[in-house]
């Protein structure tokens, strides 16, 4: 008799478990677009779960708690744009890369909704809108942090600070920077210029910077962030070789993923936008090694009081038109009448 009772106590408290236990449903964390030709687009991102009830919360304001969140793992789903779709899947970390192709790509423009839905989850559908220019003449390439986005990164406690507990209306953007961008942008004919913000920040901070450009007024852009967090196996990434130096090191990461963002638009004109508090200017002047002749300028917030002539700078010097800033109007009549901008 105690037997019986004791299961169905058990029986009774799995129900109350089930009862309240929280269902979690997919969620976009990150996504972007890198549009190559009118006929080719690629798509980055990363999907996560969340509880059910909280699916419609803004993620923005959870990027510490999105580092706890389960990554979807082999999830299926489709990219709809119009009457074209296209099937892909996330990888074991819940990223995703897909290359859209013909139609589909071609479909792509401003008042065509993008819609996310799967066949594994049917009450998940999340959709995206594009607002890129297609085929661009000129890519611009930017960090994000101590360049756009005051950081402070030389100082790890005001680094800490400002990335964790700042709130987002509250980030201050580098001074001067929205309006330059804004120029950058429109000084191309037809205003074919891509501006691609890559960061060494995780995806888990995608929604949040997204936010951010579009808060403070800086041009419609595509997102490059890292693919790592507490939950990625971080320490299974790093036994292989060829993950190790694209995930730990900065540096690496930012001139291998220049590199192969430059396979894709070959033969298009750059102009790279860094600052002077980590490697940015040894990352661009790799690059320019790498692909002489394609950069119409380098620019350099200076964040450590090191100017132009600074013997950093000498080799760089000559392999670009390079330009060293802090202050804004004064960079602004140096592009001017370096006709960077029309």
């Amino acid at each position: 008799m105690k037997k019986l009772l004791s299961l169905i106590i058990l029986f009774v408290i799995g129900l109350v478990v089930n009862a309240y236990a929280t269902k979690e449903v997919p969620r976009v964390l990150y996504k972007t677009f890198l549009p190559v030709s009118e006929d080719k687009v690629i798509l980055i991102g990363k999907m996560i779960l969340v509880d059910c009830d909280k699916v419609n919360d803004s993620l923005s304001h959870k990027y510490v708690k999105n580092f706890f969140e389960n990554r979807l793992r082999n999830f299926k789903f489709n990219v709809r744009i119009g009457r074209h779709s296209q099937s892909a899947i996330t990888d074991d970390y819940g990223d995703f890369e897909i290359v859209l192709r013909g139609e589909i790509a071609r479909s792509l423009e401003p008042n065509n909704s993008v819609v996310f839905d799967s066949p594994e989850a049917p009450e998940f559908r999340e959709n995206a809108s594009f607002q890129l220019p297609k085929a661009p003449e000129r890519l611009i390439i930017s960090d994000v942090d101590d360049t756009v986005l005051v950081s402070d990164i030389p100082n790890k406690k005001n680094m800490i600070r400002n990335t964790f507990f700042t709130h987002l209306t509250e980030r201050k953007e580098v001074k001067g920077t929205p309006q330059i961008y804004q120029r950058l942008i429109n000084s191309s004919v037809n205003g074919s210029s891509l501006l691609l913000f890559l960061s060494g920040s995780p995806t888990y901070f995608g929604e949040r910077l997204s936010n951010f450009f579009k808060l403070k007024g800086f041009p419609e852009n595509s997102l490059i962030l890292r693919h790592f967090g507490p939950k990625e196996q971080l320490v299974d990434r790093f036994l292989r070789s060829d993950s190790w130096k694209d995930q730990s090191d900065i540096k690496e990461y930012k001139i291998t993923k220049i590199n192969q963002i430059l396979q894709w638009y070959k033969n298009t004109k750059i102009i790279l936008i860094g600052d002077s508090g980590e490697l940015d200017p040894e990352v661009y002047q790799k690059i320019c090694e790498l692909f002489p002749g394609q950069q119409q300028a380098v620019i350099i917030h200076d964040v450590t009081n090191q100017d132009i002539e600074n013997p950093r700078y000498a080799q760089l010097r000559k392999l670009a038109p390079l330009f060293v800033w802090s202050d804004p109007e004064k960079l602004t009549s140096a592009l001017t009448a370096a006709k960077i901008f029309q």
